[in-house]
Protein backbone atom coordinates (compact mmCIF):
# COMPACT_ATOMS: atom_id res chain seq x y z
CA UNK A 1 0.00 0.00 0.00
CA UNK A 2 2.81 2.41 0.89
CA UNK A 3 4.48 1.87 -2.48
CA UNK A 4 1.21 2.55 -4.29
CA UNK A 5 0.68 5.79 -2.38
CA UNK A 6 4.23 6.97 -3.09
CA UNK A 7 3.91 6.06 -6.77
CA UNK A 8 0.60 7.89 -7.02
CA UNK A 9 2.08 11.01 -5.42
CA UNK A 10 5.13 10.85 -7.69
CA UNK A 11 2.91 10.56 -10.77
CA UNK A 12 0.83 13.53 -9.65
CA UNK A 13 3.97 15.65 -9.16
CA UNK A 14 5.28 14.70 -12.60
CA UNK A 15 1.98 15.65 -14.19
CA UNK A 16 2.06 19.00 -12.36
CA UNK A 17 5.59 19.75 -13.59
CA UNK A 18 4.66 18.74 -17.14
CA UNK A 19 1.68 21.08 -17.11
CA UNK A 20 3.84 23.92 -15.82
CA UNK A 21 6.24 23.45 -18.72
CA UNK A 22 3.56 23.18 -21.41
CA UNK A 23 3.67 26.52 -23.30
CA UNK A 24 0.13 26.01 -24.56
CA UNK A 25 -1.09 26.17 -20.96
CA UNK A 26 1.11 29.07 -19.84
CA UNK A 27 -0.89 31.74 -18.06
CA UNK A 28 1.38 34.35 -19.67
CA UNK A 29 0.75 33.23 -23.27
CA UNK A 30 -2.20 34.89 -25.02
CA UNK A 31 -3.46 33.75 -28.42
CA UNK A 32 -5.47 35.63 -31.01
CA UNK A 33 -8.20 33.86 -33.00
CA UNK A 34 -7.26 31.12 -35.47
CA UNK A 35 -7.75 31.56 -39.22
CA UNK A 36 -7.74 28.94 -41.96
CA UNK A 37 -4.53 28.84 -43.99
CA UNK A 38 -3.80 26.15 -46.58
CA UNK A 39 -4.88 22.86 -45.06
CA UNK A 40 -4.15 24.12 -41.55
CA UNK A 41 -4.45 27.04 -39.16
CA UNK A 42 -2.58 30.23 -38.29
CA UNK A 43 -2.82 32.65 -35.38
CA UNK A 44 -0.90 35.47 -33.69
CA UNK A 45 0.07 35.56 -30.02
CA UNK A 46 2.02 37.38 -27.34
CA UNK A 47 3.93 36.03 -24.35
CA UNK A 48 4.49 38.19 -21.27
CA UNK A 49 7.18 37.82 -18.62
CA UNK A 50 6.67 37.71 -14.84
CA UNK A 51 6.39 41.52 -14.79
CA UNK A 52 3.73 41.39 -17.53
CA UNK A 53 6.07 42.94 -20.07
CA UNK A 54 6.37 41.61 -23.65
CA UNK A 55 8.75 38.68 -23.92
CA UNK A 56 7.84 37.45 -27.40
CA UNK A 57 5.24 38.20 -30.05
CA UNK A 58 4.70 35.95 -32.98
CA UNK A 59 2.76 33.94 -35.53
CA UNK A 60 2.13 30.21 -35.24
CA UNK A 61 1.15 28.10 -38.23
CA UNK A 62 0.47 24.39 -38.25
CA UNK A 63 2.65 22.42 -40.70
CA UNK A 64 -0.41 21.63 -42.82
CA UNK A 65 -0.94 25.39 -43.33
CA UNK A 66 1.95 25.21 -45.83
CA UNK A 67 0.03 22.64 -47.90
CA UNK A 68 -2.51 23.57 -50.59
CA UNK A 69 -1.81 27.30 -50.50
CA UNK A 70 -3.25 29.42 -53.34
CA UNK A 71 -1.13 29.28 -56.48
CA UNK A 72 -2.49 32.23 -58.46
CA UNK A 73 -1.56 35.88 -58.43
CA UNK A 74 1.52 37.85 -59.35
CA UNK A 75 3.51 40.37 -57.37
CA UNK A 76 2.26 41.15 -53.86
CA UNK A 77 -0.76 38.84 -54.02
CA UNK A 78 -3.37 40.51 -51.83
CA UNK A 79 -5.83 37.74 -52.64
CA UNK A 80 -3.50 35.38 -50.75
CA UNK A 81 -3.36 37.43 -47.55
CA UNK A 82 -4.23 36.08 -44.09
CA UNK A 83 -5.03 38.70 -41.43
CA UNK A 84 -4.26 37.67 -37.84
CA UNK A 85 -5.61 39.63 -34.89
CA UNK A 86 -3.33 40.09 -31.89
CA UNK A 87 -4.76 39.62 -28.38
CA UNK A 88 -5.48 42.72 -26.29
CA UNK A 89 -2.27 42.16 -24.26
CA UNK A 90 -0.33 43.54 -27.28
CA UNK A 91 -0.76 47.03 -25.82
CA UNK A 92 2.79 47.59 -24.53
CA UNK A 93 4.19 46.95 -28.02
CA UNK A 94 3.70 49.19 -31.08
CA UNK A 95 2.01 46.38 -33.03
CA UNK A 96 -1.70 46.26 -33.86
CA UNK A 97 -2.17 43.19 -36.07
CA UNK A 98 -0.35 40.85 -38.45
CA UNK A 99 -0.90 40.04 -42.12
CA UNK A 100 0.71 37.01 -43.77
CA UNK A 101 1.05 37.62 -47.52
CA UNK A 102 1.74 34.50 -49.56
CA UNK A 103 3.49 35.22 -52.88
CA UNK A 104 3.54 31.95 -54.87
CA UNK A 105 5.29 33.57 -57.83
CA UNK A 106 7.45 36.03 -55.90
CA UNK A 107 7.37 39.75 -56.71
CA UNK A 108 9.47 42.52 -58.21
CA UNK A 109 12.36 42.61 -58.71
CA UNK A 110 11.84 39.03 -59.91
CA UNK A 111 15.57 38.47 -60.49
CA UNK A 112 16.00 38.93 -56.70
CA UNK A 113 12.67 38.09 -55.04
CA UNK A 114 11.11 35.78 -57.61
CA UNK A 115 11.03 32.71 -55.34
CA UNK A 116 7.80 31.67 -53.63
CA UNK A 117 7.82 33.38 -50.25
CA UNK A 118 5.89 34.85 -47.34
CA UNK A 119 5.72 38.48 -46.24
CA UNK A 120 5.06 38.43 -42.48
CA UNK A 121 3.82 42.00 -41.88
CA UNK A 122 3.65 43.15 -38.26
CA UNK A 123 1.63 46.38 -38.64
CA UNK A 124 1.68 49.32 -36.21
CA UNK A 125 -1.64 50.83 -37.38
CA UNK A 126 -5.19 49.37 -37.39
CA UNK A 127 -6.50 47.16 -40.20
CA UNK A 128 -8.74 49.92 -41.59
CA UNK A 129 -5.73 52.25 -41.95
CA UNK A 130 -3.68 49.64 -43.81
CA UNK A 131 -6.58 48.52 -46.03
CA UNK A 132 -7.15 52.12 -47.12
CA UNK A 133 -3.60 52.59 -48.48
CA UNK A 134 -4.08 53.21 -52.23
CA UNK A 135 -1.78 52.52 -55.15
CA UNK A 136 1.35 54.64 -55.53
CA UNK A 137 -0.11 56.38 -58.58
CA UNK A 138 -3.11 57.52 -56.52
CA UNK A 139 -1.10 59.05 -53.67
CA UNK A 140 2.61 59.44 -54.50
CA UNK A 141 3.10 62.21 -51.91
CA UNK A 142 1.89 59.93 -49.09
CA UNK A 143 4.32 57.17 -50.09
CA UNK A 144 7.20 59.61 -50.61
CA UNK A 145 6.55 61.28 -47.23
CA UNK A 146 9.27 59.31 -45.44
CA UNK A 147 10.00 59.44 -41.72
CA UNK A 148 13.22 61.22 -40.74
CA UNK A 149 16.40 59.21 -41.34
CA UNK A 150 16.95 58.54 -37.61
CA UNK A 151 13.84 56.33 -37.55
CA UNK A 152 15.64 53.78 -39.74
CA UNK A 153 18.93 51.99 -39.27
CA UNK A 154 21.57 53.58 -41.58
CA UNK A 155 21.76 50.38 -43.68
CA UNK A 156 18.15 50.81 -44.86
CA UNK A 157 16.98 52.61 -48.00
CA UNK A 158 13.67 52.76 -49.86
CA UNK A 159 13.41 51.96 -53.58
CA UNK A 160 10.95 54.17 -55.49
CA UNK A 161 7.23 53.51 -55.36
CA UNK A 162 5.11 51.56 -52.92
CA UNK A 163 2.41 48.92 -52.59
CA UNK A 164 -1.35 49.32 -51.95
CA UNK A 165 -2.53 47.95 -48.59
CA UNK A 166 1.14 47.92 -47.48
CA UNK A 167 3.11 51.11 -47.98
CA UNK A 168 6.70 51.84 -48.93
CA UNK A 169 9.28 49.11 -48.33
CA UNK A 170 12.74 49.84 -46.89
CA UNK A 171 15.40 47.19 -47.49
CA UNK A 172 18.77 46.45 -45.91
CA UNK A 173 21.50 47.19 -48.47
CA UNK A 174 23.80 44.66 -46.78
CA UNK A 175 21.39 41.75 -47.42
CA UNK A 176 23.27 38.93 -49.21
CA UNK A 177 20.82 38.86 -52.12
CA UNK A 178 21.59 42.54 -52.82
CA UNK A 179 25.37 42.14 -52.97
CA UNK A 180 26.24 43.82 -56.31
CA UNK A 181 29.39 41.74 -56.90
CA UNK A 182 28.18 38.28 -55.85
CA UNK A 183 24.48 38.17 -54.92
CA UNK A 184 23.33 35.11 -52.98
CA UNK A 185 19.99 33.43 -53.67
CA UNK A 186 17.24 35.05 -51.59
CA UNK A 187 16.25 33.04 -48.50
CA UNK A 188 15.21 35.61 -45.89
CA UNK A 189 15.52 39.32 -45.22
CA UNK A 190 14.11 41.86 -42.77
CA UNK A 191 12.16 44.81 -44.18
CA UNK A 192 10.67 47.94 -42.60
CA UNK A 193 7.67 49.82 -44.02
CA UNK A 194 6.38 53.38 -43.98
CA UNK A 195 3.44 55.51 -45.13
CA UNK A 196 2.46 59.16 -44.59
CA UNK A 197 5.57 59.88 -42.54
CA UNK A 198 5.02 56.93 -40.17
CA UNK A 199 7.04 53.76 -39.65
CA UNK A 200 4.24 51.32 -40.44
CA UNK A 201 5.48 47.74 -40.19
CA UNK A 202 8.27 45.27 -39.48
CA UNK A 203 8.49 42.44 -41.98
CA UNK A 204 10.47 39.22 -41.98
CA UNK A 205 10.27 38.17 -45.66
CA UNK A 206 11.10 34.48 -45.98
CA UNK A 207 10.96 31.89 -48.74
CA UNK A 208 8.67 28.90 -48.22
CA UNK A 209 11.68 26.60 -48.65
CA UNK A 210 13.61 28.40 -45.90
CA UNK A 211 10.65 28.32 -43.52
CA UNK A 212 10.29 24.57 -44.04
CA UNK A 213 14.03 23.90 -43.59
CA UNK A 214 14.67 25.79 -40.34
CA UNK A 215 14.32 24.41 -36.81
CA UNK A 216 15.70 27.35 -34.84
CA UNK A 217 16.95 30.23 -36.99
CA UNK A 218 17.69 33.55 -35.24
CA UNK A 219 18.66 36.98 -36.59
CA UNK A 220 19.24 40.38 -35.01
CA UNK A 221 17.00 43.28 -36.03
CA UNK A 222 18.96 46.42 -36.88
CA UNK A 223 17.80 49.08 -34.43
CA UNK A 224 17.28 52.74 -35.43
CA UNK A 225 18.41 55.70 -33.34
CA UNK A 226 14.86 56.98 -32.72
CA UNK A 227 11.32 55.66 -32.35
CA UNK A 228 8.04 57.40 -33.17
CA UNK A 229 5.96 55.55 -30.59
CA UNK A 230 6.79 54.74 -26.98
CA UNK A 231 6.76 51.04 -26.19
CA UNK A 232 8.59 47.72 -26.25
CA UNK A 233 10.33 46.92 -29.54
CA UNK A 234 11.97 43.63 -30.61
CA UNK A 235 15.71 43.31 -31.21
CA UNK A 236 15.68 39.94 -33.02
CA UNK A 237 13.43 37.57 -34.89
CA UNK A 238 13.34 33.79 -34.96
CA UNK A 239 11.94 30.85 -36.93
CA UNK A 240 11.24 28.04 -34.48
CA UNK A 241 9.57 24.64 -34.78
CA UNK A 242 7.87 23.11 -31.75
CA UNK A 243 6.75 19.87 -33.38
CA UNK A 244 3.17 21.13 -33.44
CA UNK A 245 3.74 24.54 -35.05
CA UNK A 246 6.13 26.66 -37.07
CA UNK A 247 6.59 29.99 -35.29
CA UNK A 248 7.79 33.32 -36.71
CA UNK A 249 8.72 35.23 -33.55
CA UNK A 250 9.75 38.78 -32.65
CA UNK A 251 11.61 38.79 -29.33
CA UNK A 252 14.31 40.45 -27.25
CA UNK A 253 11.94 43.32 -26.46
CA UNK A 254 13.44 46.55 -25.13
CA UNK A 255 11.52 49.62 -23.96
CA UNK A 256 12.03 52.66 -26.20
CA UNK A 257 11.06 56.25 -25.50
CA UNK A 258 9.26 58.32 -28.13
CA UNK A 259 11.85 60.61 -29.68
Amino acid sequence: MKRIVISTLSLAMLMFVACKKDPEKSKDLFNGPEVNMGNGKAWAWIKLDAQQKPQALGISITPSALVNLPQGGEGHAHESAFTLKLPSQKGLTPFDHVVVNWNPNGHEPLNVYGAAHFDFHYYMEPEAYVDAIPTYAQAPADFDNAPAADYFHPDYFAPPGGEPKMGRHWVDVTSPELNPQNPAPFTETFIVGSFKGKVLFYEPMITKTFVEAQNNFEKAIKVPAKFQKEGYYPTKYRIFKTGKTIDIILEGFVFRQKS
